[in-house]
């Protein structure tokens, strides 16, 4: 067993409990923030619903710049609303779990970096396996 699959129990786990939290992100309930200077409910749950994408990312490449020099920055998908959300999330779960279940043991221990322009934010100065984990 590679350690990308020796991951994918815990992972099906997180993603089956994460499921459950954004099928209760109500459409009328979308634009609430708890206070003026917060994010709104809808924009949290897209993050959180779009967080297995950075697992895909991750094993499929050496590193991302999210805001390059001369470059445009990252664009986080746009999601309006609970069904667009459960959409964006299976369809990341999916292809997170594949990625997984596919990387070798080689692959997997890669270094991987994330940089803003020329500062790195790695959570570890390791393997794509840290990052994943972190």
């Amino acid at each position: 067993m590679s350690i990308g699959q020796s991951m994918l129990g815990e992972f099906d786990s997180e993603m089956q409990n994460t499921r459950k939290a954004l099928e209760r992100v109500q459409d009328d309930k979308w634009n609430w923030k708890p206070h003026e200077k917060s994010g709104t409910l809808g924009w949290l749950a897209a993050h959180v619903g779009t967080v297995p994408e950075w697992i895909t990312m991750t094993i499929n490449t050496r590193e991302l710049d999210y805001a390059p020099v001369n470059g445009p920055s990252y664009e986080p998908p746009k999601i309006s609303n609970q069904k667009e959300l459960l959409a964006a999330f299976d369809k990341a779960a999916a292809d997170a779990r594949a990625a997984l279940a596919g990387v070798s043991d080689p692959e997997i221990m890669l270094s991987w970096k994330l940089l803003a322009g020329v500062r790195r934010f790695s959570p570890c100065r390791g393997s794509r396996a840290c990052v994943v984990c972190a």
